[in-house]
């Protein structure tokens, strides 16, 4: 049996990881600006004897690592190589409110354990990798780790994310961004090409498609943000000439949220037409897309088993998740899980 193995590591750990994950709560940094939490994290790791990459795949910024520790006869043709998550990007202004320190903190812990299961018991076989992701706030960081390869050696992938209740499959929509603007057209006057009926019938067309909506379909919008500092007279004297919308869609399956795209796409070319306006529509490049999460249920099953065993209570009715993350882009390429977790302070 590896309980024993796993409880006690954990518990001998618990002062030095409670302390990793509240250095990272007390300097919070911005999405591919983690190097304070990088730094703490390959330390600690190295000297817990795991094999450290820093600068792993060389993405912006220099903030992700991979972090292994391997059996003495694991052979990755016979023995599975299993990826634990590691975030650490803050939100900005308002700092770790998205609990990723607490992601770092899980992902070590569970490396550390795998790697006294290791150690000790010659039977069990394989290799832990603790993955750090940096940049999951709008950063995309797994997109890029995707598209660079780290995960092509990896069998099973999964991670941890706080909530306010245990959920064994979140929801998890995917996610993408896009800027409209309606301009008034060259020599039409403000009489006959109003850029603000535009942004307001795209917005109302948008309200009624809502009642077709299923239970897991998103799309927020924002009219005409005004610059910071900006008084309301300028910009709003500005309307005649041209309004931008911001608008986000989000769903889970990929079926679905291209749909919606498509139904954003299209109302907003009705609303350029019916006004006489021009329609500069662009999905937001820097912004990767983020896709729904696909959970494999064999290893939540799992999951659910020695959870429960250790008092883990999992809601009938939990109030779903709804968020986005780049766990889902995982998720599509390798078997994953991502279990919202309740925490509680002790």
């Amino acid at each position: 049996l590896v309980e024993p193995t796993i409880i006690s590591t954990l518990f001998s750990y618990s002062p030095e990881l409670r302390s990793l994950s509240g250095n990272i709560y007390q300097h919070p940094e911005g999405k591919f600006e983690e190097r304070y939490a990088h730094d703490l994290l390959t330390a600690f790791l190295d000297k817990e004897d795991f094999k450290v990459q820093k600068d792993y795949k060389s993405l912006s910024g220099g903030t992700e690592f991979r972090a292994e520790y391997t059996s003495a006869e694991y052979d990755p043709s016979l023995h599975p190589t299993i990826a634990v998550i590691c975030e650490y990007d803050a939100l900005p202004e308002i700092g770790h409110a998205c609990g990723h320190n607490l992601i770092a903190e899980s992902g070590i812990a569970t490396g550390l354990a795998v790697r006294d299961v290791l150690k000790n018991n010659p039977e069990v076989q394989g290799q832990i990798v603790v993955m750090s992701t940096p940049g999951e706030e709008d950063g995309g960081g797994k997109c890029y780790l995707l598209a660079r390869s780290a995960f092509a050696d990896i069998d099973f992938a999964m991670m941890v994310h706080p909530f306010a209740n245990n959920d064994l499959k979140p929801v998890i929509l995917g996610a993408d961004a896009c800027n409209i603007h309606f301009h008034n057209s060259d020599n039409a006057s403000s009489l006959t090409c109003r850029p603000m009926d535009a942004a307001v019938q795209l917005y109302q067309q948008i309200a009624l498609f809502r009642s077709k909506f299923q239970v897991d379909w998103k799309v927020h919008g924002v009219v005409n943000p005004l610059p910071e500092k900006e008084s309301p007279g300028p910009g709003l004297m500005s309307l005649e000439k041209s309004t931008h919308s911001w608008y986000m869609v989000r769903a889970v399956s990929q079926k679905d949220f291209h749909h919606l795209q498509r139904k954003l796409e299209e109302f907003a070319e009705a609303a350029a037409t019916s006004t006489g306006c021009r329609l500069d529509f662009q999905w937001v490049e820097e912004m990767e897309v983020y896709t729904g999460m696909v959970h494999n249920s064999t290893m939540a099953k799992v999951y659910r088993e020695y959870s429960e065993k250790e008092g883990v209570v999992y809601p009938d009715s939990a109030k779903p998740f709804y968020g986005s993350t780049d766990m889902g882009n995982v998720s599509l390429a390798v078997p994953s899980i991502t279990r919202a977790s309740r925490w509680e302070k002790k």
